[in-house]
């Protein structure tokens, strides 16, 4: 969101982050055209994945368990929040079933 977003910035100008955001192209081919982008972003030194369910900036939802899936394979330390906030009502979800930390 762009209150989270604003935060972790503010965090970074205060050099107490780094920020390192995964760039997609628009248009996207598909859902899993993200992920290569994505864990090319990945280090073993990550320490926290903020994702999207369904961004409003792309047109379909973020394989989010694939995705969840490669932040437990290159830095498996790393805290995961996903923001579900948009695709709460719209993907068949639970909050007890998937796999991120918050």
């Amino acid at each position: 969101s762009p209150l989270t977003k604003s935060l972790l910035e503010s965090l970074a100008d205060e050099g107490r982050l780094t920020i390192e955001e995964t760039e997609v192209t628009i248009p996207a081919q598909d859902e899993h055209s993200v992920l290569e982008p994505f864990e090319s972003t990945l280090t073993p030194e990550t320490s926290l994945v903020i994702l999207e369910s369904l961004p409003s900036d792309i047109p379909f939802a973020v394989p989010f368990e694939e995705a969840i899936g490669l932040v437990r394979e290159v830095c498996p330390q790393a805290f995961v929040i996903l923001d579900a906030t948009q695709g709460f009502a719209a993907l068949p979800m639970t909050l007890r079933q998937h796999p991120a930390d918050a």
